[in-house]
This record gives C-alpha cells, sequence and structure tokens, in this order.
C-alpha cells in the first residue's frame, strides 16, 4: 500500500470517527495521525486532490470524494 493510500485511509477512518465517510476533516489531525512532516503532507494532499481522491472546502476542510470512497473501499477488500 502506497503512503497517498494510506493518508486516504487515515482521512476515511478519522470521517467516520465523526459519524460520515464524506464529513470534512482538518488535515492537521490526519497528519498528526501519519506523523507526516508538513511538506510530505503538503505533497501527498496536493497529489490526492490532483486525483479527485479528496477535496478541500472554503475553511480548508479535507473530505473525500465518490472516487476516493470506491478506492477506499477497494482498499479495505485487500
Amino acid at each position: 500500500m502506497t503512503k497517498e493510500e494510506q493518508l486516504l485511509l487515515a482521512i476515511y477512518e478519522l470521517a467516520k470517527e465523526e459519524g460520515d465517510e464524506f464529513l470534512p476533516i482538518d488535515p492537521e489531525r490526519v497528519i498528526q495521525k501519519m506523523r507526516l512532516t508538513p511538506h510530505t503532507a503538503k505533497t501527498m494532499l496536493h497529489l490526492l486532490t490532483r486525483g479527485n481522491f479528496i477535496k478541500k472546502n472554503k475553511e480548508g476542510f479535507i473530505f473525500l470524494t465518490e472516487r476516493g470512497s470506491d478506492l477506499v473501499a477497494l482498499l479495505l477488500k485487500k
């Protein structure tokens, strides 16, 4: 599993803890959970955004897209 896939799963897990996999999550929570450096996190989040796996709202929180949710479902089946 790639680091980006692990990050996507972390976003999913944090959102599910709040009640719904599509809820916006503070990226700082994800960064702390995965113990990433700010530069690494920024790069990985940018890649996931460009791939349309996550989006960012006006407040700067991140959330899964349908495509991101589909990938998470595949990863959880592995």
